[in-house]
Order: structure tokens, then C-alpha cells, then sequence
């Protein structure tokens, strides 16, 4: 937190503002780039951590470390050590957006850049309810949008089926 005041010159000072919160943007980040989530803690209110950003409503996207809060929906464990990121579909509704930002990553130096990750996309109770899952990537100045065709409803059959990895 920081408090901030004017000085006007000739010793004269404004009074100190009240309290407030800023953050620094995070550095860009040189390609290769791996993150595999066990770095960040655990939370069902994720906001920021190492980087990687989302814009919480009443839908977003959080990071577990065991399980998704809800009952028969999503993996019952990471793709590798403990901790993934995941959406908890029943906090949403219809037409709602999460939307999980990584670093910015310069590929600038790579002769063929690729994404590569891992999806995990099941729901027990209401397959149909699922949703989608979009990759857009920014290109600088502009966002390329469904760089994939989008993953589309339920991927797997149960919660301890393993996780699917795609290639971009």
C-alpha cells in the first residue's frame, strides 16, 4: 500500500492521500516458457499470482489443489504434482465468460512457436452444461481469437480419466 501527496513548491504540502493499492506490471517473459501451476497457491478466489491474471465476477477461474468444489465435475487431480487452474461451472450461468490471462510471453526468438497444454472438461451431472473452452493469443497490438477450433462440452467420460494434452 502506498499514500501519496503534492509537493507544491516553497514547502507547501498537501495532505497525505488515504491508503491505496497499485501493482507493477510483470516483466515480459523470454519463449521457452513452462509453468506446470505448482508455483501459485491454492485458492477458490484466485485474482493474480506469478503473472497469470483473470477478472473474477461471478465466474472465473481458481486453482485447486485437490479437487473442483462441486461434486462429479472436473479431474479429481492435476495432470502432473498438485495444483491446476479450473472454472467452477455451478458459480456461472448461462452465456458467462471466464477468462484466465497467462504472462506475456516474446517468442520473437522461436522459428516455430508452439502452445502446448493439458484440458480436463467433465461434468458428471449435466455433460450439456460444459461449456467451451477458446485459445486467443495477443499478438502485440491485436488478439488472434480461437487459434484452435474450440473444445466444445464434456471431453472426458469421468473425473479420473486423464487429462487430454493439445498441441498448437
Amino acid at each position: 500500500m502506498i499514500y501519496v501527496r503534492a509537493d507544491c513548491g516553497n514547502g507547501d504540502l498537501s495532505d497525505w492521500s488515504s491508503k491505496a493499492n497499485f501493482t507493477t506490471e510483470c516483466a515480459i517473459i523470454n519463449a521457452p516458457f513452462f509453468d506446470d501451476v505448482e508455483i501459485h497457491n491454492a485458492t477458490t478466489t484466485f485474482n493474480e499470482s506469478e503473472c497469470w491474471y483473470t477478472v473474477q465476477t461471478s465466474y472465473g477461474w481458481d486453482i485447486s489443489d485437490d479437487d473442483t468444489p462441486s461434486s462429479d465435475t472436473g479431474p479429481n487431480q492435476a495432470y502432473s504434482g498438485t495444483n491446476f487452474f479450473f472454472t467452477e461451472g455451478s458459480s456461472g450461468s448461462a452465456g458467462d465468460v471466464a477468462e484466465l490471462y497467462s504472462p506475456t510471453i516474446d517468442v520473437s526468438s522461436l522459428t516455430a512457436p508452439a502452445l502446448m497444454f493439458y484440458y480436463h472438461m467433465f461434468n458428471g451431472d449435466t455433460p450439456g452444461d460444459m461449456g467451451e473452452l477458446h485459445v486467443d493469443v495477443y499478438a502485440g497490438n491485436s488478439w488472434n481469437n480461437d487459434v484452435m477450433p474450440p473444445l466444445v462440452g464434456t471431453q472426458q467420460t469421468a473425473q479420473a480419466d486423464p487429462w487430454i494434452e493439445k498441441k498448437l
